[in-house]
């Protein structure tokens, strides 16, 4: 799911308070004890989202090559279309919006 990482922050581009934050995640599907990995377009804003998460009280893992290396592999899936995990295309066809979270 997209997570845009500019929800994380106020408007002096702080973090929102730990509890908001938590609230914001868990709205998005976040559980305790269930993993997390983060990843957007080159892995820049997704370790921002990492960070965010880890302030709601959240574990999540990061992963550095995030679509740009995902959609360079033929061999792996993309989902595409408005329903997650309908319409799966190959690898390469589509494009991801940054700060986004698996679950």
């Amino acid at each position: 799911m997209s997570a845009p990482t500019a929800a994380n922050v106020d408007g002096a581009g702080r973090f929102l308070p730990p509890a908001e934050l938590r609230r914001r995640f868990e709205s998005l599907g976040v559980q305790d004890g269930k993993p997390v990995a983060v990843y957007c377009g080159s892995g820049v804003t997704a370790a921002h989202e990492v960070a965010a998460l880890e302030l709601a009280g959240f574990s999540a893992a990061l992963y550095p090559g995030s679509f740009s290396e995902w959609s360079n592999r033929s061999d792996l899936p993309v989902a595409t279309g408005p329903e997650p995990g309908r319409g799966a295309a190959p690898a390469g066809n589509s494009g991801a919006a940054g700060g986004s979270v698996a679950l």
